[in-house]
């Protein structure tokens, strides 16, 4: 009865039981929003390399475990940045390397007891207006986002398709590096954007590569042999595009997962395939009298 009120209630945790086996039977969902924050400060820093990443994660997973950083901490490399750059509408250039940001929210005693913890554990950490640059075009993009303001891809209309997948992995410098390790590996020349998503308990990592009409097989090859080394090492995959997904599902589900994948996909998405009508169906899913 507290489902709607509480994750987590009495009982155990069911979690999992749909999204990494096929033992849920779904009857209703519930989405969950977040209210406005009374205070929020954000935060950013720049790293020079996948080192430097790997050292980030984990310096903050500490933090992120015991609350004191809530939610999620995001890094993206200059790919990622210059796609939001375009999608904000904005020109320019985004900085080089990677961008380590989030944001604290919450009354002000605890925004303020959080930054003095991420000062101390990341001393190259800018806040507020001092986070970066007033004509950083990609971070003032990000604080748009931050802020809940929608921002999307292809603003120009250049009608490109991103192909992309999340791998998810223990938050730690060494989880890290091997998936940078598997990815690098397996696409080759190909350069994706990459963002990163550092939680307490998980670090989501995601690759995408913007394709056209001439790339779009290539790419497609290249990020399937990449989420079949991830899926090889121990990396579940969380998400992928629809052009990726069945090699997903036939890599890490069982039936049952598969069919509920179709049907959530047949009940929720519009542009997914139908099956037919059973022969002999009328109209409606009723059964036609033999004449």
């Amino acid at each position: 009865d507290c489902w709607a009120r509480t994750r987590y209630a009495y009982g155990p945790a069911l979690e999992g039981l749909c999204g990494r086996g096929g033992l849920g039977i779904v009857t209703r969902y519930g989405l969950w929003l977040a209210p406005r924050p009374r205070q929020s400060l954000p935060f950013a820093a720049r790293l020079a390399d996948v080192a430097a990443v790997a050292a980030a994660i984990e310096t903050l997973r500490p933090l992120l475990l015991a609350g004191t950083v809530p939610g999620t901490v995001g890094i993206a490399n200059e790919r990622a940045e210059a796609a939001l750059v375009a999608a904000g509408g904005a020109k320019g250039e985004a900085p080089s390397g990677w961008r380590l940001w989030g944001a604290l929210a919450g009354p002000a005693y605890r925004v303020t007891a959080a930054a003095n913890a991420l000062r101390a554990a990341l001393p190259t950490l800018r806040f507020g207006d001092d986070a970066a640059a007033a004509n950083d075009a990609a971070w003032q993009a990000r604080l748009r986002l931050l802020a809940g303001e929608p921002l999307f891809d292809d603003p120009l209309g250049e009608h490109t398709a991103a192909l992309s997948f999340t791998a998810v992995a223990p938050p730690t410098a060494t989880d890290t590096r091997a998936l940078f390790a598997l990815v690098g590996k397996t696409l080759g020349k190909v350069e994706p954007r990459m963002e990163l998503r550092a939680g307490a308990r998980a670090l989501l990592f995601e690759v995408t590569v913007p394709s056209t009409a001439k790339t779009f097989a290539a790419s497609r090859t290249a990020l399937q042999a990449a989420m079949g080394a991830c899926i090889d090492a121990g990396y579940g995959i969380t998400r992928a595009t629809p052009m990726l997904e069945r090699g997903v599902l036939m890599r890490q589900a069982d039936d049952g997962q598969r069919e509920l994948a179709r049907r959530l996909r047949a009940a929720l998405d519009p542009y997914a395939p139908r099956r037919p009508a059973p022969k002999g169906a009328a109209p409606g899913g009723a059964r036609r009298k033999p004449s």
